[in-house]
C-alpha cells in the first residue's frame, strides 16, 4: 500500500498527478448528450487536468484538491480531453474552495470556478438530497483507463456506474482512512472505478444529469471492496447556493433545478451516519 499521500490525494501537481482518479471499466458517453460536463486546463489545447461540472451559467463545480494548479480554462461541453475541435472553451478568472476544506482528510472537497462570460450550454441539475447504499450513480471523466502508472488517459469522456457503498462499510475497508460524512463512497467492484484524472468530476443518478457528488480521492482503482471517495453534495449545499441564487434571473431556463428527494432502492439500508447540514 502507497502512503496517504501518495495514495489518496487525487489532484494535480507533481506528486498528486499519480494519484488523481480516473474511469476503468466504462464506456465511451453519447456525444454531446452530458454538454454540462467541463475539463479543466492550463490552456485550451492542452490535456484536462481535473474535471468539472457548470452548474450555473458562470459556475464550474469541482474538487477543492483541483485548485491552485495555473487552471485557467474550462472547456465546457467538450467530448474531448484536449483541443478545440468542440465544446467552449471559458477563462476561468477566480477559484473558490469550501471555507471547511481540509487538504489532509479532503473533507469538503468542493470548490468552483467562476467563469469570465456565461456559458452557452445548460447547466447540470443538482441534488442535496442523501445518497443512500445501493443506489446506482454514474462517474464521468477522461481518466486513465487502467491501474499502471503509464496507462493512456482516455482521449473521449467515459462513464461508468458504480454503486454507493454506506460510509460505515466504506471505512472497513479503506483502514487509516478516515470516512467523514461530508464523503460519498461508491464502487468497489473490480475494474469499474473512477481514477487518476478523474477528480472534480461529476457524480450523478444513473440515467440522468442529477450531480450528487464530486470525485476526490481513493486508495486505488478498479480494486475488489476498495470504493472510490466523493465529495457529498448535501453537505456543500449552504456554500453553492449563492452560487445558483446569483445566477442571472432573465435566463431561468439555464438556471440548474434543485432536486430535493431521491428514490431509495427497496434493499437499501440507511447509513449508520446521518447526511445533513
Amino acid at each position: 500500500m502507497r502512503p496517504f499521500a501518495m495514495s489518496i490525494v487525487l489532484g494535480l501537481s507533481t506528486a498528486a498527478m499519480h494519484n488523481q482518479a480516473r474511469i476503468m471499466g466504462g464506456h465511451e458517453a453519447t456525444v454531446g448528450q452530458h454538454l454540462y460536463v467541463a475539463s479543466l486546463r492550463q490552456t485550451p489545447a492542452l490535456q484536462a487536468q481535473c474535471g468539472g461540472s457548470l452548474i450555473a451559467p458562470t459556475i464550474v463545480l469541482t474538487a477543492a484538491h483541483c485548485l491552485g494548479h495555473n487552471l485557467t480554462v474550462a472547456s465546457v461541453g467538450s467530448h474531448f480531453i484536449q483541443g478545440v475541435t468542440d465544446g467552449e472553451h471559458i477563462p476561468i478568472v477566480r477559484e473558490i474552495q469550501h471555507p471547511q476544506y481540509d487538504n489532509t482528510s479532503h473533507a469538503y472537497d468542493v470548490a468552483v470556478l467562476v467563469l469570465d462570460r456565461p456559458s452557452i450550454f445548460p447547466p447540470a441539475q443538482l441534488s442535496f438530497a442523501t445518497v443512500v447504499p445501493n443506489m446506482t450513480l454514474t462517474v464521468r471523466g477522461w481518466g486513465r483507463i487502467a491501474r499502471s502508472q503509464d496507462a493512456a488517459f482516455s482521449y473521449e469522456l467515459l462513464e461508468v456506474n458504480v454503486q454507493a457503498v454506506a460510509n460505515a462499510e466504506c471505512a472497513s475497508h479503506l483502514r487509516g482512512v478516515s470516512i467523514e460524512r461530508t464523503m460519498l463512497c461508491a464502487g468497489g467492484d473490480p475494474g469499474r472505478d473512477a481514477c487518476q484524472g478523474d477528480s472534480g468530476g461529476p457524480l450523478t443518478l444513473a440515467g440522468t444529469d442529477t450531480v450528487v457528488g464530486v470525485v476526490s480521492f481513493g486508495r486505488s482503482c478498479g480494486q475488489k471492496n476498495i470504493p472510490g471517495v466523493y465529495a457529498r453534495l448535501s453537505f456543500a449545499r449552504k456554500f453553492l447556493q449563492p452560487f445558483l441564487d446569483a445566477s442571472n434571473p432573465k435566463v431561468r431556463s439555464k438556471r440548474p433545478r434543485v432536486v430535493e428527494k431521491l428514490a431509495q432502492p427497496h434493499d437499501a439500508a440507511r447509513d449508520t451516519i446521518v447526511f445533513s447540514e
